[in-house]
């Protein structure tokens, strides 16, 4: 959509805001290579281990510089000669020494009963989704603003109109449906910002324009 609307626009950058549905890194990589800035809410996957006591990926920091993660405790993960692949991602794994974790103080809360090393993947363009996550923590104000605009329309749509559901089949039929309760809200939203003599003010002059034109 974001491709689409920059070739539209005709512009060589472009900002897109979306909500959590949309989060994927994937997506981001690809838009970062067509010059496109996203900022997309990430889900928090590590909530399920928190709630067990234990650490989680973000528990552990990574090192750009030595390319390798330090756990909570100070201890090196080193990476391993190998790649991954899962679901046609390469993901590059890194590894603690069965030593540090034998003798660590809070072993219970970052190993099964059975493990002895502590094994951590890491996607190959990462980096992506880091420059992501950090532009998230400055794009606060942005992400409110989204709010403000973009869920008005919905909410109003979905809880004033009762428009839950297309009632056409097929995507014209769908798109003109659509189509149809969004010029309505379109209108409507004027009306409010406008007042009713304004906005009739205004298509009183835009008919005499076009018929002093036609």
């Amino acid at each position: 959509m974001l491709v689409e609307a920059k070739r539209r626009l005709d512009v060589e950058e472009l900002t897109g805001l979306a909500d959590r549905g949309y989060y994927d890194g994937a997506q981001f990589k690809e838009c970062e290579d067509k010059n496109i800035t996203v900022y997309v809410p990430s889900p928090d996957k590590s909530l399920a281990m928190k709630k067990k006591g234990r650490y989680s990926k973000k528990d552990f920091s990574y090192d750009a510089r030595g390319d390798c993660y330090y756990c909570p405790q100070g201890k090196r993960l080193t990476r391993c000669k190998m790649p991954v692949t899962k679901n046609s991602r390469t993901y590059i794994q890194y590894i603690s020494k069965s030593v540090d974790c034998k003798e660590c103080v809070v072993r219970e809360h970052c190993l099964g009963a059975q493990r002895r090393t502590r094994i951590l993947r890491r996607w190959e363009h990462e980096d992506v989704v880091d420059r992501h996550r950090e532009r998230m923590r400055q794009g606060v104000e942005k992400m409110k603003k989204r709010g403000t605009i973009v869920e008005h329309p919905f909410g109003t749509l979905k809880n004033r109109c009762g428009f839950h559901q297309f009632l056409m089949r097929g995507l014209d039929k769908c798109q003109g449906e659509f189509s149809l309760m969004t010029m309505a809200y379109n209108f409507t939203r004027v009306q409010n910002i406008l007042g009713v003599e304004k906005f009739r003010g205004f298509c009183l002059r835009r008919n005499s324009y076009c018929l002093e034109t036609a």
